[in-house]
């Protein structure tokens, strides 16, 4: 009894250490304030004396009481993420068992090199997958996740072969040629992956990452016309994502529709306020219309977002000085310079407008000479008559 007891004891001491504190006071991750109160003060009354465990309590406690939302968050995501290797690692080690008296069983094998997948371990799902293939060599999902597991291991011809493997199977697998297309995609193959896109969207036309790929891929092509209307089709589908309008609108923007562009920025920024590209593209298109106010505006917002990013800096400068805020523009200058020494055309622009103002400054002097010089003579010559 006693031993029992002290094991007890100290799984809540080694909870506590993992920082398993809910599991330790014996509470839901939902649990009020109060409610972790009572459970540790029940706890702390049930091991009253023992001051190992009361430490780790106080502990838990305190963690509890102190951490915010978004510690709390990450605490039980790194918790949930370690739990489920621990089950992994449990189902392989019962796989292996199990295969080791039915070494035939293709479904062992596909298990097997699915959950060394999950763990990262590719080079074992691989062997693991080819086990099962060649026990069932006509399985298209094998072939399928074999190809995921060579793209795993960066070797996409053979991940590519894999996937036409599943597709010789199973003509009508949107996951095979999906990933199949992404991967073209991926090497550059672009005209090969828009049919890709194409035969997987034909089985799923509600997919809207494949409307938007398929428009990535159009656009490296400058098939501009049939990529705005792939954006069109994945917005269709799904009006709030906020990247498919940012891509449209930078497309827009440089076939010369800013106003359309425009609207696509601000569809962007209404989603995703915090969307630092959407906001300096914008401001950019802004400029370029001679809305050099509004440019000024959204080139603050981009840089509220990242302050060290010496490029906004810069184009900020530029839109102060079309505005013909010199000292600003100076000054916007010196900041793009500050975080990047390196940055040239901040340098150049930086050395010019001084040049300009120097000569301004230095001119002005004999600008005015002669305009006092012209009402002497003026009102000399108008005294001599």
């Amino acid at each position: 009894m006693r031993e029992d007891k002290d094991a007890a004891d100290q799984l809540i001491i080694e909870m506590v250490e993992a920082e398993r504190y809910e599991e330790a006071l014996g509470f839901d991750h939902s649990a009020s304030r109060r409610e972790k109160t009572a459970a540790f003060i029940r706890l702390s009354a049930r091991h009253s004396g023992q001051d190992r465990v009361l430490i780790a309590l106080n502990k838990a406690r305190n963690a509890l009481l102190s951490e915010t939302e978004e510690d709390k968050e990450l605490r039980l995501s790194v918790l949930s993420q370690l739990d489920r290797v621990i089950r992994q690692e449990v189902d392989l080690a019962e796989y292996e068992h199990a295969l080791t008296e039915d070494p035939k069983d293709s479904s062992l094998w596909h298990s097997k090199g699915l959950t060394l997948y999950e763990l990262g371990r590719f080079q074992e799902a691989l062997e693991a997958f080819d086990g099962a293939l060649v026990i069932d060599p006509d399985n298209s999902a094998i072939w399928l996740r074999r190809g995921l597991v060579l793209d795993g291991l960066g070797r996409h011809e053979d991940e590519i072969a894999a996937y036409n493997q599943a597709l010789a199977i199973d003509p009508q697998s949107r996951f095979a040629w999906l990933n199949k297309a992404i991967t073209l995609r991926q090497l550059g193959r672009y005209a090969e992956a828009v049919d890709a896109f194409d035969r997987a969207l034909t089985i799923d036309p509600m997919n809207s990452g494949a409307w938007f790929q398929k428009g990535l891929s159009l656009e490296k092509l400058g098939w501009h016309k049939e990529e705005l209307a792939a954006y069109d089709h994945a917005l269709a589908i799904d009006p709030k994502d906020s990247n498919v309008w940012y891509f449209k609108a930078v497309t827009l923007s440089r076939l010369g529709l800013h106003e359309e562009a425009l609207h696509a920025y601000d569809r962007v920024i209404a989603i995703n306020g915090g969307y630092e590209n959407a906001w300096y593209n914008k401001a950019r298109t802004l400029s370029q219309l001679g809305r050099h106010e509004e440019a000024l505006e959204a080139f603050n917002r981009a840089i509220a977002i990242d302050p060290h990013n010496s490029v906004q800096w810069f184009q900020k400068g530029q839109a102060l000085e079309n505005m013909g805020n010199r000292d600003a523009a100076l000054e916007a200058y010196d900041r793009a310079l500050a975080i990047d020494p390196s940055l040239v055309l901040a340098a150049n622009a930086r050395e010019a407008l001084s040049e300009r103002i120097v000569s301004v400054k230095s001119t002005r002097p004999i600008s005015q000479a002669r305009s006092k010089l012209a009402w002497w003579s003026k009102w000399f010559f108008r005294t001599k008559k």
